[in-house]
């Protein structure tokens, strides 16, 4: 994958970011006390956030920051990610990060549903996390 690949599929999700809703504070406690009460998680491996409460924001600071890492730096903190195993290293990191921005956006997108009270959304997680 080219830097310029990379960058035209970046600059994608962060309109798709912003296509998003925000939601305000009391909302977004709201839901995570909700989904807290159930057991509610995402499986994210040793990511440190907090994708129940994330905000739009800090969401947005950790795809720049994602965005910014150098191979070296984001081969140190590999999650879900298939480790670098030979050929161009650059091209490898920057595939891996778009991996990660998806997965991240995706999840914030069905949180988003959530505080939106999305009926079907709410149907998923009560038929997983509430009805067994």
């Amino acid at each position: 994958m080219t830097e310029q690949e990379f960058r035209k599929a970046y600059e994608g999700i962060l309109e798709d970011l912003e296509r998003l809703p925000d939601h305000a504070p009391d909302i977004i406690q709201k839901t995570a006390a909700h989904l807290d009460m159930l057991s509610f998680s995402f499986t994210q491996g040793k990511l440190d956030l907090d994708l129940v409460r994330i905000t739009k924001a800090q969401l947005r600071e950790e795809l720049e920051r994602l965005a910014s890492l150098g191979p070296e730096e984001f081969e140190a903190e590999l999650n879900m990610e298939k480790p670098y195993s030979g050929g161009d290293r650059e091209a490898w990191a920057r595939k891996a990060k778009l991996q990660r921005m998806r997965f991240l956006l995706d999840k914030y997108a069905f949180v988003c549903r959530l505080r939106d009270n999305d009926p079907e959304t709410w149907d998923a997680v009560n038929e997983l996390f509430y009805d067994d």
